[in-house]
């Protein structure tokens, strides 16, 4: 049963890199790209490479053979569904991704404005709440090296899950609002200023103020969204066309493993000394990167549902509620069953969304969530390349380029809600509908940069 497993494996992945090369966009490489080389590098090749999840850097669990078999049909399973969407999806022929209008500059300006007057606000926070100005003092730290070990897992995982503000709106507007309004208040800036310095300056305090928390992702994201947008209005934009795909996953993947690396060398200091220390790191890192997510569906095809029943998507406080459902925390149940009460706050335990799918509805779960995760990831694709106004395409772009890899980290409801993978889309086009209303004149303002070829956008 293992080896057909295998085979299987290795027949749907065959299948869908034929279907995606079939149905991808045309020319650049767009979120779906993204999507599906995260999946294929995290949970496709993982299994191949290490099939049993063996690591040096966490607990190694026994898996016997039966739940790798279950889980690599699940992969398989998942693959297929991406491959039968990519197959029939209309092909998008964008032929520059920064055709359109520059957009009403005060427009954009406001919400630069707006963007600013939030951190206004949490500077405010910081003289009025002692809560809040410790949590924020807590990054200083963590950046600074001075918070490392048990004070670092503290921090992060206990000394602020009663706080309505920092649990509770910050955490789930950190990648959506706050994610859009920075890569706007990018675009802006990168347009309008000519000093850099003052323009990385003023998006790095935006960063600390609004989204920066005791965690190493963030500061990666944010990183990356101004970096995606200085590419796309600064350069010709070379490392996101179609033909340069490998060298650009191969750039990405070398930047995250360095920066996750050197956040691994801040945060334990006393661990990671020197250039031996690094390599350590490194490894970490690695691992973190390419093997944690398949581990992590190994763990949850072992506790679902031989020792929790499914969830059926009780997993989801509105669901459950509606259906008058007991609610569960799936997110929950498998680190607790593996690490313990006492231990299973000290790490996470990412996963991709095929994870939770299977614990809410099985191989069902799986097949549906599939579906609708590959169709969502090429409706993306389709906003982007309808959008109009520069400032609102760029943007969109380079947050959804990243946030939609939270797909290959968390539950699908999770990263289209808290995550933003379906806000920013959706504000982008009612952004993108009020512009239009606004700017009634016949002549369009090309975006000016390199990456700006062509006159009109073709789909």
């Amino acid at each position: 049963m293992l080896l057909f497993s295998i085979v299987l494996l290795i027949a749907s992945l065959v299948f869908s890199v034929f279907a995606w090369r079939r149905g991808r966009p045309r020319i650049w490489i767009f979120p779906s790209d993204a999507l599906f080389i995260a999946c294929f590098a995290f949970v496709g090749l993982a299994p191949l490479l290490n099939l049993r999840a063996i690591t040096t850097f966490s607990v190694n669990y026994h898996y016997d053979d039966v739940v790798i078999s279950r889980a690599l049909f699940g992969i398989a399973l998942m693959f297929t569904m991406f491959g039968l969407v990519w197959m029939f999806r209309p092909v998008i022929r964008l032929k520059s991704l920064m055709d359109g209008t520059v957009g009403d500059p005060r427009i954009a300006q406001a919400l630069f404005l707006g963007t600013l007057g939030l951190c206004a606000v949490s500077l405010l926070l910081m003289y009025f709440d002692p809560e809040y100005a410790r949590f924020r003092l807590d990054v200083v730290s963590f950046i600074t090296g001075s918070l490392s070990g048990l004070d670092y897992q503290f921090s992060r995982r206990f000394a602020y899950n009663d706080n309505v503000l920092i649990s509770g709106i910050i955490s789930r507007l950190r990648y959506s609002v706050f994610a859009f309004g920075f890569a706007i208040s990018a675009a802006y800036l990168t347009m309008k200023s000519k000093n850099y310095f003052a323009t990385w300056g003023i998006l790095a305090t935006m960063f600390f103020l609004l989204s920066s928390s005791v965690s190493k992702l963030p500061f990666l994201y944010f990183f990356l969204y101004a970096t995606l947008i200085y590419i796309l209005l600064k350069t010709k934009a070379s490392l996101l066309t179609a033909r340069s795909v490998m060298p650009t996953v191969g750039i990405g993947a070398a930047v995250t493993l360095v920066f996750l690396s050197g956040l691994y060398m801040i945060q334990y200091p006393t661990i990671y000394i020197g250039v031996p220390g690094f390599m350590s790191a490194f490894s970490v890192a690695l691992y973190r990167v390419f093997g944690a997510a398949y581990d992590g569906v190994l763990q949850y095809f072992t506790v679902y549902p031989a020792v929790y029943d499914f969830a059926y998507f009780a997993d989801s406080s509105i669901v459950a509620f509606i259906f008058g459902m007991e609610p569960r925390e799936t997110i929950l149940e498998v680190p607790v069953y593996f690490l313990g009460e006492s231990q299973y706050g000290k790490t996470t335990t990412p996963t991709i969304f095929i994870g939770g799918a299977y614990a809410s509805l099985g191989y069902i779960g799986v097949a549906i969530f599939s579906l609708l995760v590959a169709t969502f990831a090429a409706w993306v694709d389709h906003v982007i390349s309808i959008l109009r106004q520069g400032y609102l395409r760029v943007s969109v772009y380079a947050t959804m380029m990243l946030n939609i890899l939270f797909f290959s980290m968390v539950a699908a409801p999770t990263a289209l809600l808290t995550y933003g993978c379906v806000i920013i889309p959706l504000a982008a086009l009612f952004l993108d509908g009020q512009l239009l209303k606004r700017n009634r004149s016949p002549v369009h303002t090309p975006v000016v940069g390199p990456a700006n070829p062509i006159p009109e956008a073709r789909t």
